[in-house]
């Protein structure tokens, strides 16, 4: 392998800016071991935007590319940063793994479980590296939680928590608006390119914070409601109604014992509320930061808000506790976790993945971790639509996938 790390970008759309803005943080940085050689979007004036603005800052401009195929044949990639839609995770994924470049795949890892646990399968099977671009427990915010609820404990053991976000259309109520006619449905409104709703898109996030604050999740109870369904009115005339979901409760209980609720909608009218908490043996934390019902603790792309009560009456910031945890950390962990100081969370995961290919590194959000994380947030699903409590290693075997069969089916997965 050449000295820099030859990466290319797949999808140049939607999140894959914010993974630009992360390469070009660590580039600032004086990160330069990597080089970003090739762009790839079946849209020729998202890869010549994105062309510009990396020449802009690494001072050579990417090759552009129009598929898969022709990029893989050039053979001019260390590895790929696969930032498409849900629904092409796992097909792209795969070409590249078959093709032996390693792969980062943004999150949800598949568009279903079964999608997900076919990449899986695939990476160990060919032994090519695969991560999983899941940026928020990375944040300093959860991270700081993150050793607070399990190595330092000045809270005590963690015993449950309380997540509810309610928003929607304010008082006095107006009539509803005839959408603008546009030429094609947005693809988040389509369950068989998105995989679902907001469960999905954002709380896969939350699934993954679940996971590393308390341990895995055993079931979940949940229902789900469409309470405003999304309209589409295309110009030929056709109206299209989304599936997502715009209501969710959800129960989680965990192999240790805990037990916490997931509680949201932006359908409902009146007052906006929002509260995320965490209660411990003897105290609890409060989270205020903004988008904290799917993106705890600042989801490391913001400041944390958050405020910790202890057991002695007194209150102390978030900002504290993570000047606390940094102190705790040696010089050589907080280099690894954050890398030539940078704390936005999607530039840490885009490091981690060049320093993975150039040297050897396990990613710390494998194919695994990214299945596990999805499963649990297709197990809400699962269980609003059966209408009891679903194990999540049931989901994650797909012995229970009712709801997500019909995208399977129409993604020959099954």
């Amino acid at each position: 392998m050449s000295k820099k790390v030859k990466i290319g970008m797949v999808g140049c759309g939607g999140i894959a800016n914010a993974h630009l803005e992360g390469y070009q943080m660590l580039w600032e940085k004086g990160c330069d071991h990597f080089e970003i050689v090739a762009l790839c979007d079946v849209v020729p004036a998202r890869t010549a935007e994105f062309a510009e603005k990396v020449a802009a800052f690494q001072g050579s401009t990417p090759r552009c590319f129009s598929s898969v195929e022709e990029l893989i044949a050039a053979k001019v990639v260390d590895g790929v940063d696969v930032c498409t839609l849900h629904a092409d995770h796992h097909a792209t994924a795969i070409r590249f793994l078959e093709a032996g470049v390693p792969v980062m795949v943004e999150k949800p890892m598949g568009v279903t479980v079964r999608a997900a646990r076919r990449m899986l399968e695939t990476a160990r099977r060919t032994g090519v590296l695969l991560s999983v671009a899941e940026n928020s427990r990375r944040g300093l915010g959860q991270r700081a939680m993150t050793w607070l609820f399990n190595e330092n404990q000045q809270l005590g053991a963690p015993h449950s928590f309380a997540i509810e976000y309610v928003t929607g259309p304010k008082l006095p109520l107006e009539a509803p608006k005839e959408p603008e006619a546009v030429d094609q449905v947005n693809w988040r409104m389509d369950k068989l390119q998105a995989g679902g709703g907001w469960t999905y898109d954002g709380g896969v996030h939350l699934m993954d914070s679940l996971m590393v604050y308390f341990g895995p999740v055993e079931t979940v109870y949940a229902q789900q409601r469409a309470f405003a369904p999304d309209t589409t009115l295309l110009k030929d005339g056709r109206r299209l109604v989304s599936e997502r979901e715009d209501l969710c409760l959800a129960t989680f209980t965990f192999r240790n014992g805990m037990v916490g609720t997931w509680n949201w909608s932006y359908a409902l009218p009146g007052a906006d509320f929002c509260r995320v908490a965490f209660y411990c043996e003897r105290g609890y934390v409060l989270d205020s930061t903004a988008g904290g019902w799917t993106h705890t603790f600042g989801g490391g792309f913001i400041p944390s808000d958050a405020a910790v009560f202890l057991p002695d009456g007194t209150r102390k910031t978030g900002r504290d506790l993570e000047l606390e945890y940094l102190l705790d950390l040696d010089e050589a962990g907080r280099e690894r976790l954050f890398p030539h100081g940078v704390r936005r969370s999607v530039a840490q995961e885009c490091h981690e993945f060049v320093d993975c290919i150039r040297l050897g590194r396990a990613p710390e959000v494998g194919p695994e971790e990214g299945l596990e994380g999805l499963a649990i947030a297709a197990a809400v699903y699962e269980s609003a639509h059966c209408g009891q409590a679903v194990r999540v290693e049931d989901v994650r075997e797909s012995r229970i996938d009712a709801y997500q069969r019909p995208v399977d089916q129409h993604w020959r997965l099954v």
